[in-house]
């Protein structure tokens, strides 16, 4: 929710001229939640796309950096001291070769730490990803490669930029384990998050999780959807809002009623 309401501001900032461009993690969250849940902070590693970030908050970033790096101020890119991540990163795939030699230092160093790196469908077919994933499965490293399918490399969908059935096959050519998991649903991407992170954590080595999400914005603020988009999709997906079907979930279990989605909403 706070992730969404920082959307909100950063949009309305953009729209008047106060910031250049910004991509909206909107109908993506709970996979950056998730895997950001599973790891653990202070000690595990963040590397991250620009569609992340709850996880980076939830591991010590302070907020208003992100607002920073897109209103093009270098200060939102210099990390504090003690926050395990690396700055937002715009070009697509460059970030999954730095995942893999962060945790190649943790395991020549024996360091119990393990590297999980983000990125989206359209990055797999980036020579970067062939890359990170050959050198990191030869080597072994602790690193968990962890993409965001969310349908569509900015106006190129899925099915056009890559001939692959599924995103998480294309691990299997690397001797990697991978699992495709509902990207939209918290449980399950912690759940897929936490074994990768501790079979990583053991010394198992690197693995590959897909989860199948939806980007319910535009690619970025200078983008418009709506040329290329059909709309009957997005409505199919906004059903599938992770926000809606948690919400639901913690109602049906009562744990969550209109009074303090109310009062999350006034702090967000």
């Amino acid at each position: 929710v706070r992730c969404r309401a920082v959307d909100d501001l950063a949009f309305k900032l953009q729209r008047s001229g106060r910031m250049g461009t910004y991509p909206q993690n909107r109908g993506q969250e709970a996979a950056a939640v998730g895997a950001g849940f599973a790891a653990k902070r202070g000690v595990d590693y963040l590397v991250p796309c620009y569609r992340e970030n709850a996880a980076l908050w939830m591991h010590g970033l302070p907020m208003h950096y992100v607002l920073l790096h897109w209103m093009g101020d270098e200060r939102g890119n210099q990390i504090p001291d003690g926050v395990c991540q690396t700055p937002l990163c715009i070009p697509i795939g460059t970030q999954m070769l730095h995942a893999t030699g962060i945790a190649w230092a943790f395991k020549m160093r024996k360091e119990a730490r393990v590297a999980i790196t983000f990125f989206g469908d359209g990055a797999t077919s980036e020579g970067d990803f062939h890359e990170a994933m050959n050198f990191a499965s030869t080597l072994q490293v602790p690193c968990v490669f962890f993409c965001q399918n969310n349908q569509w490399a900015i106006s190129v969908p899925r099915e056009s930029q890559t001939a692959s059935e599924t995103i998480a096959q294309k691990a299997v050519a690397y001797g990697m384990p991978t699992t495709q998991v509902d990207g939209n649903d918290l449980f399950a991407v912690v759940r897929a998050s936490t074994d990768a992170i501790e079979r990583a954590r053991a010394g198992g080595g690197p693995s590959f999780i897909e989860a199948v999400t939806y980007r319910l914005a535009d690619h970025t603020s200078a983008d418009d959807a709506r040329r290329y988009r059909d709309a009957k999709e997005v409505e199919a997906w906004q059903k599938r809002d992770p926000l809606i079907r948690l919400r639901s979930y913690l109602q049906t279990r009562k744990l969550w009623d209109d009074a303090k989605q109310a009062a999350l909403d006034d702090e967000a």
